[in-house]
């Protein structure tokens, strides 16, 4: 699944009606703009970002900024039959309108999926393609990081009902504890995120825990394996400090610490019937897992680690699980751009990205960028 990017391509408002899009201004995007540049590329498939580029006479509001505003993807539909359908036509028409005010340029961004060959656009399908969804929701995450205004609402709702220190609709000095878990994802350097919504609805609000030294001991001639009895002793101390964290819900991450080096390789999630006490560690696939990590890729150095993002609600909901999988695919995202090898509890998602080629982002090739990538990296704040 390779996705190739291109523009940014800006859109030619009539002189008539600059604070507006008209179905005429669109046919001469396409045609006088995109194809010009990139032949086919209308008809291709992919993600589209929409965004606006700030006047420069300005120094200072919204309008002086240059931001995207809109994140979505064409699969049974071309980009040219996708990007300014009606409901996207208001979209763009409002923030061009009354946002910007007849002071920015509007823009488009395509990321467009390429088959195998490397060369050959995607045409509409009539079933949905592997990776697009993924890609939309990854571009809708990083835009979020640089314009809290951004209208998509899909993604974006438990973005905005979750508190996450230091990462997402955090507030106030951060702990030691949140800086070093910023700092195994490579996100020490980032503000949160503010998204905060309804204020009427419960937040759900998550507490980072640790890192913690994983016990180890020695079996036959290995000299450093995880074994059930480290485990027992592992929580028995962590029952020491905080007896409650065993039965709450969340996420924990395995990481390995080498000097002042600390590398996630495995994000898993309490399930819907476990607390986190009953699911970390306990399941086969995690200790296979980490003690494979630990024996073949340090050797017999490095410590194994363990961090854990606790609910701290105790109420019961139907919502729980989902934004437990909601905040785990953030992590996830972060995680495989510090290791590509990082590992999952959910199967299908590693595969996802195992398989993904986002040029510029995603297991893309070393080198000089092409300027379109600079471009959308640069609007991102990458």
């Amino acid at each position: 699944m390779k996705f190739k990017i291109f523009g940014p391509f800006d859109i030619p408002l009539d002189e008539e009606h600059k604070n507006w899009l008209e179905t005429a201004d669109v046919r001469n995007f396409w045609n006088q703009v995109v194809n010009y540049d990139q032949p086919g590329l209308s008809n291709a498939c992919g993600v589209y970002i929409f965004g606006m580029r700030g006047a420069e006479n300005l120094q200072r509001g919204v309008a002086s900024r240059t931001l995207p505003w809109y994140v979505g993807k064409a699969e049974r539909l071309s980009f040219a039959q996708e990007c300014f359908n009606g409901r996207n036509m208001n979209i763009f028409n409002k923030v061009i309108s009354q946002t910007y005010r007849e002071r920015g340029t509007p823009f488009l961004f395509l990321l467009a999926r390429i088959e195998k060959d490397n060369k050959t656009f995607s045409d509409p399908t009539t079933e949905d393609y592997p990776g697009v969804a993924f890609v939309e929701k990854m571009m809708i995450q990083m835009s979020m990081s640089v314009n809290k205004n951004i209208v998509n609402t899909s993604f974006t709702a438990d973005a905005k009902k979750t508190f996450i220190p230091g990462i997402l609709n955090s507030k106030g000095k951060m702990s030691k504890q949140t800086q070093e878990f910023k700092r195994v994802f490579g996100i020490e350097n980032q503000m949160p995120i503010q998204l905060t919504g309804d204020k009427k609805q419960s937040p759900l609000k998550y507490e980072i825990y640790g890192p913690y030294e994983i016990p180890f001991g020695k079996i036959g001639n290995n000299p450093k394996v995880i074994r059930p009895c480290d485990v027992e002793n592992f929580w028995r101390n962590i029952e020491s400090k905080d007896d409650d964290l065993k039965n709450k819900r969340g996420i924990y991450i395995y990481s390995l610490q080498k000097t002042k080096l600390t590398i996630p390789w495995f994000i898993g999630s309490s399930s819907k019937s476990k607390k986190l006490g009953n699911q970390a560690f306990y399941r086969y696939r995690d200790m296979y897992a980490i003690n494979q990590i630990f024996t073949e890729t340090y050797g017999k150095q490095g410590n194994p680690m363990i961090h854990f993002l606790a609910l701290r609600n105790k109420r019961s909901s139907g919502n729980i699980q989902s934004n437990i999988r909601f905040v785990k695919s953030v992590l996830f995202e972060y995680g495989v751009q510090i290791n590509g090898e990082i590992l999952s509890d959910d199967v299908n998602e590693m595969k996802m990205w195992r398989d993904l080629h986002v040029e510029g982002f995603v297991n893309s090739k070393k080198g000089q960028p092409r300027t379109s990538v600079k471009k959308l990296k640069q609007l991102l704040g990458c």
